[in-house]
Formats: structure tokens, sequence, C-alpha cells
């Protein structure tokens, strides 16, 4: 196909040290999966064992999608099918995966943009990508695909027309940053913030930011570092980069400063250097720090302000980031993609100054892998909960007691707090307490599930 970079298997064979067990080595595979269920027709299955399950046991069912290449692992059954299949033979498919993301990344021209940080990773990523759509052929991370299996496997379905690639880069110890980036090549590296996150992981957020700068030393080509000037720990790590830094911030002088703030209870609009307006259809100021990522680096690729507007001001915000999911006059609004003790401050300030006609409830569960620091910071939030408009708290979870106990101790009537022992607790609480005007915020790690909690709300409640 014309704008397709197509590899031969004898290509493949050749980066991953593999053997032909069936078919020709001038087989051509062009685009890769690893999950079955998501597997299109002529797409090349790459078998990985993972924790959970193995992908040599789903090689039947990607034949009847239409698969005619495999590069598994190990042997498996395919006698009835051997004569009519491509198959590689390697040591590790997730090595391949990476090899094989290798080459596609070696035979393209694309620009490639890396984005981290501790918080807005993949609502910067959206926003970007859509902006710079109106300009380029873009790829992107799909989802939340950041990890040692998401980004290379994007990699591997990059194609020749392909003028952007913008991948999320998420990591919870040192190394692993500097590993994906040695594969991307990013040409612009995005820091969204640094703040206490993977505390299981590190010592401080001193060394969280240093594992976040790993982006920036890995650079190549253009060498932009985009970086939030509000995030302190990465001041003297600035000073280090030879390259190009370009700054956004919402307190702190920079290239790029959000003025004149308006959050309303459905849109947010803020002032770019003093004067260009920015109007978007969503909730959170949060998301002002997200939005002049995007903006930074869509400046330094010579997108005018007109389409910036334009784009953002048609951006929908992914499932579970403040999503708003109307319930009879009852407005939930779940932020259970992930939590750490600043995205649980900032979605509890979101909510607090939203206009409600009834009352503000919140659901907090637990905040994983704060190591050592867990119960200081569920009691530091606990506290906060207390300081702010809300009128029931409402937790679950392994360390959720701490949120309760922590805002009792600051003044938050102890008849409006309940620490519940699951999902399943919580939903029969809010069937009672949750009335029609009421606003409700979850938040909560991703492994939490608050998404259930509004399903099974949703499908009980009677007004």
């Amino acid at each position: 196909m014309k704008n397709s970079i197509s590899l031969r298997a004898k290509d493949i064979i050749k980066k991953t040290k593999g053997k032909l067990l069936s078919g020709s080595l001038l087989d051509i595979a062009t685009d890769f999966e690893i999950d079955s269920r998501r597997l299109k027709k002529k797409q090349a299955f790459i078998a990985i064992k993972g924790e959970y399950n193995d992908g040599h046991d789903y090689i039947q069912a990607a034949y009847k999608k239409g698969c005619r290449f495999f590069i598994i692992s190990h042997q498996v059954s395919l006698e009835k099918i051997a004569s009519k299949i491509t198959i590689i033979k390697v040591k590790n498919t997730h090595r391949a995966l990476f090899d094989i993301a290798a080459l596609k990344r070696k035979k393209s021209k694309a620009k490639v943009i890396g984005i981290t940080g501790s918080c807005g990773k993949t609502t910067t990523k959206e926003m970007l990508s859509l902006i710079l759509s109106g300009s380029y052929k873009v790829l992107k991370t799909a989802g939340n695909f950041n990890n040692q299996y998401g980004l290379p496997l994007t990699l591997c379905n990059l194609q020749a027309d392909h003028q952007i690639v913008v991948l999320e880069m998420g990591m919870n110890r040192p190394r692993e940053i500097k590993k994906l980036n040695k594969l991307a090549e990013a040409d612009i590296g995005i820091i969204t913030c640094v703040h206490p996150v993977h505390l299981k992981f590190f010592k401080s957020i001193k060394e969280i930011a240093k594992a976040k700068w790993e982006l920036v030393q890995t650079l190549r080509g253009l060498k932009i570092a985009v970086v939030n000037a509000d995030s302190q720990q990465l001041k003297p790590l600035i000073k280090k980069h030879k390259g190009k830094v370009v700054t956004f911030a919402i307190d702190q002088a920079a290239d790029y400063k959000a003025s004149d703030i308006v959050i309303n209870n459905n849109s947010l609009n803020f002032k770019v250097n003093g004067f260009q307006k920015i109007a978007l259809d969503l909730i959170g100021g949060f998301n002002v720090d997200n939005a002049l990522a995007a903006i930074a680096v869509a400046r330094e690729l010579k997108v005018s302000y007109a389409i910036i507007k334009r784009k953002l001001k048609s951006y929908k915000l992914l499932p579970k980031r403040m999503q708003r999911i109307d319930c009879k006059g009852i407005e939930f609004i779940n932020d259970g993609y992930n939590a750490n003790p600043k995205s649980v401050g900032l979605a509890l300030e979101s909510i607090s100054l939203r206009q409600s006609n009834g009352k503000k409830i919140i659901v907090l569960a637990d905040m994983l892998e704060l190591g050592v620091s867990s119960r200081r910071y569920h009691e530091c939030i606990g506290r906060a909960v207390a300081h702010s408009k809300i009128d029931i708290l409402m937790t679950y979870g392994k360390y959720a007691g701490w949120y309760c106990e922590a805002a009792g101790r600051a003044g938050m009537p102890k008849k409006n707090i309940f620490f519940l022992k699951n999902n399943e607790e919580v939903t029969s609480l809010l069937l009672k307490k949750a009335k029609k005007g009421d606003i409700v915020l979850l938040k909560g790690s991703r492994l939490m599930k608050t998404e259930e909690i509004v399903e099974c709300f949703m499908n009980s409640y009677i007004p």
C-alpha cells in the first residue's frame, strides 16, 4: 500500500533474531496487534504472555478474525492452518514488540512528541492531537496505552503518511521513561506537572521529577522541552537542558501563561499571555494546565491560534475523567480513572466551585502506590474535604478510613461522614441520600472501579 510502512518477514527475523516456521521470507506485515479482541483483518498478531493471559492461547481466534501473520515465542498446535499462514518464532515476543516498533520508527520521517507527568497526560495528549489534526496527519496513543506494551504497539502501527506522532509515556519506577523514549526518539517532550505519585517506588518528589526528566534527557532531533514552570522540582533540571525550553504556567512567569481564568458549571475560559482568549466546554480548572501544554507545542509547530481555539472549543473529555452523567436530575461526575493527592485535591476544588441547588456529595476511594506516605496524604485530603463546601463524605477501600478520621477531627459533622466496605455499600447509601439537584463526585484509583457505582445507581434509582 502506498502510505504504509510494510515489513517483510525477513526484516522482522533479522531484527528479532527469530526463525521462520511457516510462510515466505517475503511475506509482508503492515499493522500489528497484541490483543485478539481488538484484532482486525490482515493485522499481524504478536502473541505475548502477560500476567493473566497468554496470547498463544488465542491464535486460533485470531486466525478466525482474518489474521495470517503470527509472531510466537513457544510452540503451539497449528497443524490445520500452518500451511496458510506466516509464523515467526522468537525468543521473547515482548522484546519482539519493541524490535518491530524500532523498525517502524526508523522508517518514519514523522516528528514524535512524548508526554509524561504526574497528572494530565492523557487529556494533554488528546487536546494536542485534536489541535494538530487540523494541520498534520497525526498518530496518537490509543486511550491510555502508555506503558511497555502500549507505546511500542502504537509505533508498530506507524505509517508513511503520518507526520506527527503523539505518545503518552507512563511510569512508576526510575528508568522506565528512558527505556520508552530510547524507542520513541521523541523530538519534543512535555512534562505536564510533578506531584507526589508512585511514592511506593520513589523516596521523594525530587526523585519523581528526575524520573520524568528522563524524557527530556533522551530527546532527539528538535530537542524541545515543554515544561510546567509551576512545578518547582523541575527548575534545577531545566537549567541543565542543552536544547530549547518552552514553559507554561498559571502562577509563575512563563512563555505561555494563563490569566483571567473563569470557571463556570459547564465551561472554562482563560487568556494566554493576556490576550488570546481560550474557551473550553468542560469542567475542572486543572484543565488549564493541560490546554497550555497543548497550545505551547502547537505554536512551536506553527499552528495558528485560530485553529487552536476552534479545536479546543470542540474538545470532549474521555470517560472517567471528570465525566458528567445525568441521572434523573442528579449530576454524577466520575473522575475515577486514577487518583493521587494532587488530582484529588483539584477535583475537590472543582466540585466546591460548582453551583448547585442541592447537596454536594463526594465519594472517595483509595489513592494507591503512595507507600509509607499513604496515611499522611489520605488524612490531608480528609481535612481538605472538611474545609470545603462538601455536604456528605462517603469513602471505601483499605485506606479510606483515614479520610474519615481526618475529616471528623477537622470539624466535619460525623453524621455526614461514612466509611463503607465496598462500592455496593456506597451505591446503597447513595440511593438513600442522593436527591434531584445534588452533585456527586467520585474519585479514586483505577482499581477501585468507581464507574461501577454510577452504573449500579443508574440501574436502581427511582426518583
